[in-house]
């Protein structure tokens, strides 16, 4: 009787609590995981329509100024910028877009005098930027300018092997 017995405890630890353990676990970590949430939760809300004209101002992209420039160590630099301007109201968009070329040469000429390797900084960003929408003010006089935001703005190393080697390889 108590071969018997032990014949069956040996027999329940396998076959009863292994798979009773291992179901446990098993359920924990599906729980856990977030696999039996539903969709419903995980959706984010959906994004507001938004209809622009009746937003106050209106905005006028800036085509991408593409600067050349010379470091403090007189290496080249590519200056790549991309800046948006808000007007105090949208009936001045079309008379803005007039003036872009002007705005593009004031900011151009601007930005070729200033030493790359100092616009590395946050507060030296927010000083171009002022400047950028004080010259951008003056050129599209006499609307009112209520800001210019920079969106983008890269600088990169630019040498003449790298462009050659890039031109050579297209080819």
């Amino acid at each position: 009787m108590a071969s018997e017995r032990r014949l069956s405890v040996k027999r329940l630890v396998p076959f009863v609590f292994l798979p009773l353990v291992l179901l446990i676990g098993a359920a924990v970590g599906v729980m856990t995981s977030g696999l039996l949430k539903t969709a419903d939760k995980d959706e984010p809300p959906p994004v507001p329509k938004v209809d622009l004209s009746k937003l106050p101002g209106g905005y006028v992209d800036i085509p991408d100024l593409i600067i050349n420039m010379r470091g403090a160590d007189g290496s080249a630099r590519l200056l790549i910028m991309q800046a948006t301007i808000h007007l105090e109201s949208q009936d001045f968009r079309p008379l803005v877009q007039n003036e872009l070329p002007k705005v593009q040469s004031a900011l151009i000429l601007f930005l070729r005098k200033q030493n790359p390797d100092t616009l590395y900084t946050a507060a030296a960003v927010e000083v171009l930027r002022k400047e950028m929408e004080r010259l951008t003010a003056e050129a599209i006089k006499p609307q009112r300018l209520v800001g210019l935001t920079i969106g983008r703005m890269q600088i990169r190393r630019h040498t003449l092997e790298s462009d050659c080697a890039r031109s050579s390889s297209e080819t």
